[in-house]
This record gives structure tokens, C-alpha cells and sequence, in this order.
């Protein structure tokens, strides 16, 4: 059998297996925890997304990127709108989007983007083959209150990576380092962070605890789920268990 990953003919069928390995991981996680998760390709590529994952009428987008491990891309260009906090989010969250006395908000898809990062000489169906990275504007703007805390992208950077898409209008551009990534060990994860499905309590649910001054860390603090018995999350990476450190 041909070295898929390796061999440059087979770029496009390589392209179309992860992302078809994306959604069957994403299937088998909400049919386990009893969701009817839609996932829909979009018509034409206009935002910049690839997929959109929606659960009880809440949907995020999704922008796939993928890297061979030996490449030294160290960096991708995102659309402002399609990463900006949607008012959804701004008002369920009661995010401030204050940074440094500069609103940061703006309306947006608040969509996510996995990395997809690739082992040429891996097999084709090696568990070893594929790891994933996840970042969303919700992620850096936990680093950059100094909720979240990160060995690769300090809170200054996450700063200037709000302001920065601050002053961009919708349309264009911003680079997103590879360093801002968070190391995640399965795509089901970004189901359990933004859509609760499997755990309930994630990186987003602090802030909910920090604006608005609960204390029951009992509390899943999810006022639009039914399951109120997670416990609230730590504020590291290493603590959760859908993550991973790898750097």
C-alpha cells in the first residue's frame, strides 16, 4: 500500500481522509453521549470554514489546516469575522471584551480552527499518525485575562492578538502562530468545550465563574444544560482530561 502521508500524489485523498476521519470521530462521540450533532460542508468557501458542527441550535464553524510534521509552517492566515466572539457568545459568556481599555468584540462566527498535524512515516491508520491542535478567540482571550495559562503563548502575545484583529476589518487577514495552539487529544474535544457534549464544564465556563462571582465550583455553570454536577474546570491544560501537553 502507498505511503499516503508521504507521497505528494495523494495530497488530495490525504486531504479528504482527515478530514473524514474529523467527522467520524465527531459522529461516534455524539452518538455516544446521545447528541444529534449536525456537521454540514459549506456550499462555497466564502468565510473561510470548512465544516460547522451545530447541537440544540448552537453551531460553530470550523476551519481544518493541516501540516506534515517535518514542515516548518509555523503560521496561518485567519479571517477577522470568521474568529471574532458572535453576539451569542459575547452575551451568554458576559465576556469582557475590554483589552487595555480598547473594545475587542465586534460580531463575528467565534469559529474554531484545528490543526491537523501529520507523521510521514506513520501508517495510514496508526493512532500515532495524526495529532491535533485547537485554537478559538475564546481560548486566547482566557490566556489574555489570565484565566488560562500557556507554556508557549504568553498573555501579552494573546493581548496583542485580540487588539490586532480589533483593528482589521472583517475581511481581512491575521497570522495565527503556531504556538497559540492548544494540544488537544481528539477532535471530540472541541464538542465537549463549545457544544458540552460529553463533559460539561470546560475552559469556557470560567468565565462565567469569574464575571459573575459564583463560588460552587460544584456548579457546572451551564445555565442553558440540563447536567449541573461537573465540577468546574482548573485553569491548566495539563488538568483536563481531553488535553495534552506536547511541547
Amino acid at each position: 500500500m502507498p505511503n499516503v502521508f508521504k507521497d505528494p500524489h495523494f495530497m488530495t485523498q490525504r486531504e479528504r481522509w482527515l478530514k473524514d476521519s474529523f467527522k467520524s470521530e465527531m459522529r461516534h462521540h455524539a452518538i455516544k453521549n446521545k447528541s444529534h450533532l449536525l456537521m454540514n460542508d459549506p456550499e462555497i468557501d466564502e468565510y473561510g470554514y470548512d465544516i460547522t458542527l451545530e447541537d440544540s441550535f448552537t453551531y460553530i464553524p470550523i476551519q481544518l489546516k493541516t501540516k506534515a510534521l517535518s514542515s516548518t509552517k509555523s503560521s496561518w492566515q485567519i479571517r477577522c469575522d470568521f474568529f471574532r466572539p458572535s453576539f451569542h457568545d459575547q452575551f451568554d459568556k458576559n465576556l469582557d471584551l475590554m483589552i487595555d481599555g480598547r473594545p475587542c468584540g465586534m460580531h463575528g462566527g467565534c469559529g474554531g480552527v484545528v490543526l491537523q498535524e501529520f507523521d510521514e512515516n506513520a501508517a495510514l491508520h496508526s493512532p500515532e499518525g495524526v495529532s491535533y491542535y485547537y485554537c478559538d478567540f475564546l481560548y486566547i482571550l482566557s490566556i489574555a485575562r489570565g484565566f488560562w495559562s500557556s507554556n508557549k503563548f504568553s498573555q501579552d502575545e494573546a493581548k496583542d492578538l485580540i487588539l490586532g484583529i480589533a483593528d482589521r476589518h472583517n475581511e481581512e487577514r491575521f497570522s495565527l502562530p503556531r504556538r497559540a495552539f492548544l494540544p488537544i487529544l481528539s477532535p471530540t474535544s472541541i464538542l465537549d468545550w463549545r457544544l458540552h457534549i460529553g463533559q460539561y464544564s470546560n475552559y469556557t465556563s470560567i468565565f462565567l465563574k469569574v464575571n459573575r462571582d459564583i463560588s460552587d465550583n460544584d456548579t457546572a455553570l451551564r445555565q442553558y444544560r440540563f447536567d449541573r454536577s461537573s465540577r468546574m474546570p482548573r485553569t491548566h491544560a495539563a488538568d483536563f482530561p481531553h488535553y495534552q501537553e506536547k511541547y
